[in-house]
C-alpha cells in the first residue's frame, strides 16, 4: 500500500515515527515493477525536508527504471557485491 504513484516506478510512502505527530514521520521513496521487487530509494524525516525536487525525481525515475530491468543474475550479483542489500520481512 503506497500512498502516491509519482510515475515511472517511482512510489512514495509515509512511515509513522512512535510517539510522534505526522510532522515527526518519515517519508521513503521505493521503486516497483509490481512484479514483487521492491527497491528503497531514499528515505527521509518530514520536518526536514517537505519532499523531493523535481529533477530528483527524473533521477530516480531513470534509476527505477534502470533496476526494475536488471535480471535475476543481474541482481544476485550486485546482491553479492554489496551494491544492493536485500532486507527480508521475517515474522515468527
Amino acid at each position: 500500500m503506497v500512498d502516491a504513484n509519482l510515475g515511472g516506478g517511482v512510489f512514495k510512502k509515509r512511515v509513522a515515527r512512535q510517539g510522534f505527530e505526522k510532522s515527526g514521520s518519515y517519508r521513503t521513496i521505493l521503486a516497483s515493477n509490481y512484479n514483487g521487487m521492491w527497491v528503497f530509494i531514499i528515505g527521509f524525516a518530514k520536518n526536514e525536508r517537505d519532499n523531493i525536487e523535481s529533477q530528483e525525481l527524473i533521477a530516480i525515475q531513470g534509476y527505477a527504471k534502470f533496476l526494475m530491468g536488471l535480471s535475476k543474475s543481474e541482481i544476485d550479483n550486485l546482491l553479492e557485491n554489496k551494491e544492493l542489500y536485500e532486507v527480508k520481512n521475517e515474522t515468527k
